[in-house]
C-alpha cells in the first residue's frame, strides 16, 4: 500500500504518491523538491512520454520533477530532455528557462550510469 504523505491541502493524491515514491527529489536532477518553497522548488508531476504526444496517464509514466525541469522538458520525452541538456551543456547556453537545470540533469546521469544507481 502506497502512503499519502499530508504535505498541505493543495497538493493532489497523486502528487502526494509521487512526492513519496521519489522521496521529494526530481526524478531529472536529483534536486530536493519543496512543498513550501519557493515555486521554482515546487514538486510538479510530469510524464516521461508527454500526454500530448500520447503518453499515458498511468503510474509507469509519471514521475516526480521540479517545476524548473518540467518546464524545460516540456513535451520532450525524457531521453530527448537529457539530449537536450547535454546539447545545451556542449554549446555553452547558461541562461533561459532550464539552463540552471541542465548541469544538474547531466550530473545526476553521469552518476546513475557509474554506479547503476540512484543516488
Amino acid at each position: 500500500m502506497t502512503t499519502v504523505l499530508a504535505l498541505g491541502a493543495w497538493m493532489s493524491r497523486p502528487l502526494s504518491r509521487l512526492f513519496a515514491k521519489f522521496g521529494g527529489r526530481c526524478y531529472y536532477c536529483n534536486r530536493r523538491t519543496k512543498p513550501e518553497g519557493p515555486i521554482s522548488e515546487s514538486p510538479t508531476r510530469d510524464h516521461l512520454v508527454p500526454r500530448a504526444r500520447g503518453g499515458a496517464a498511468r503510474g509507469d509514466n509519471e514521475v516526480l520533477a521540479c517545476q524548473e525541469c518540467n518546464e524545460a522538458k516540456g513535451k520532450m520525452t525524457d531521453l530527448e530532455f537529457l539530449a537536450s541538456c547535454r546539447a545545451r551543456l556542449a554549446r555553452g547556453d547558461r541562461f533561459g528557462v532550464g539552463a540552471r537545470c541542465a548541469s544538474r540533469v547531466i550530473a545526476h546521469a553521469l552518476r546513475i550510469s557509474q554506479t547503476g544507481r540512484e543516488a
